[in-house]
C-alpha cells in the first residue's frame, strides 16, 4: 500500500461516513408521526440504506445491523465532526483505520472504533467495523 491507497481508504470511509449522516437525520425525521412514521416510510429508508451498502460496503451477508433492524435516532452514528481518523495499519489488500469518537450527549466520552477496509480495483469497500470494549479489554464486532 502506498499513501494514495491510503487517502483513497481514509476518503472512502469518510465519504461512507457522510452519507450515512445524511440518512440517519432523514430517516429520524421520517420516523417521526408526523411525518408518516417508521410503517410509512421504511420501505423507502430501507432502498436508500441499501443504495449506501451496495456503495461502500463488500457485499456480503449481514445477519445483524442497521439494515436487519432499521433505525435512526436523535444523534446520528456516523458524524465526521465528532468522529476523527486516528491512525491505520496497512496488510496486503486491507487498510484498518482507527478514529476516536466523541459522544453526541457525554463530550468527555470518546469511543475508540477500528474501520476494515478491503482494495477493490482501484477503490477501497468497508468490510468490518469493531468497536473497543475498555471492559473487555478487546476489540468487538459490532455494525454498520
Amino acid at each position: 500500500m502506498n499513501e494514495i491507497d491510503i487517502e483513497n481508504a481514509k476518503k472512502a470511509l469518510l465519504d461512507f461516513m457522510e452519507k450515512m449522516n445524511s440518512w440517519e437525520i432523514n430517516a429520524y425525521s421520517l420516523y417521526k408521526q408526523e411525518n408518516g412514521g417508521v410503517e410509512k416510510n421504511s420501505e423507502f429508508t430501507r432502498n436508500s440504506l441499501e443504495e449506501i451498502y451496495k456503495l461502500f460496503l463488500t457485499q456480503r451477508e449481514r445477519k445483524t445491523g442497521r439494515l436487519a433492524n432499521l433505525h435512526a435516532s436523535q444523534f446520528p452514528e456516523y458524524d465526521i465532526n465528532l468522529e476523527s481518523i486516528e491512525s491505520y495499519e496497512c496488510m496486503k489488500n486491507k487498510v484498518v483505520l482507527y478514529t476516536n469518537k466523541i459522544d453526541a450527549n457525554i463530550k468527555d466520552y470518546i469511543t475508540k472504533n477500528k474501520y476494515t477496509l478491503i482494495k477493490k480495483g482501484d477503490s477501497f469497500l468497508l468490510d468490518k467495523k469493531e468497536r473497543y470494549s475498555p471492559s473487555n479489554g478487546k476489540w468487538v464486532a459490532t455494525h454498520f
